[in-house]
C-alpha cells in the first residue's frame, strides 16, 4: 500500500504512512471490507499515536486537517469479526495553533466529511442504510497540544 501526501498549507506537508490492514474475520474475504490503517507523519516524526483511515478533509486557508481515526481496538484483529466491531471518531488537527482534538464517535459505520462553513464542520454519519447530517462548531472541540514523536 502506498503512503499518501497531505498538503495542509505552503510549507506544511504531512504523510499518511501505511501501517497495516484489517479484514473482519466473519465477512467473506472477497467482500470489499478491507480497513487500511495509517499513521500521520511530518518529515520523519510521528504526529501523535493515532491510527487513521484515508478519509480526510483539508482546509488549507485555516491549516486544518479533519480525519477519520480508528479506536485502538483495531489493533486486536481477532476481535474484529464484522464491520460493527469497528469504532471510529473524527480528529481535528489545527496546525496554525499546534492543537488537536477528537469528536463524534461512531461504531460500525463511516463518516462522510463535507465542508467547513465559517467554524461549522458539516459531515454525515453512515450506518447500514441510514445517513444523518451533523454540524459541529470546531471552536467548541476540546483541544490539546499536537505531540510529535
Amino acid at each position: 500500500m502506498e503512503d499518501i501526501q497531505l498538503y495542509i498549507s505552503k510549507g506544511t506537508v504531512l504523510r499518511l504512512e501505511f501501517l497495516d490492514l484489517v479484514h473482519p474475520t466473519l465477512v467473506h474475504i472477497k467482500a470489499d471490507h478491507w480497513n487500511f490503517i495509517y499513521q500521520l507523519y511530518r518529515d520523519d516524526k510521528l504526529i501523535d499515536s493515532g491510527l487513521f483511515t484515508p478519509n480526510y478533509l483539508i482546509i488549507e486557508e485555516r491549516q486544518l486537517l479533519i480525519i477519520q481515526e480508528y479506536d485502538t481496538s483495531i489493533l486486536n484483529k481477532e476481535n474484529i469479526k464484522t464491520d460493527q466491531d469497528l469504532v471510529f471518531n473524527l480528529r481535528l488537527f489545527d496546525f496554525s495553533k499546534g492543537k488537536t482534538g477528537r469528536f463524534s464517535k461512531l461504531t460500525g459505520g463511516n463518516f462522510k466529511l463535507e465542508k467547513l462553513v465559517d467554524s461549522i464542520l458539516i459531515f454525515h454519519k453512515k450506518y447500514q442504510d441510514v445517513t444523518k447530517e451533523f454540524e459541529v462548531n470546531i471552536n467548541e472541540i476540546n483541544m490539546t497540544a499536537v505531540a510529535e514523536r
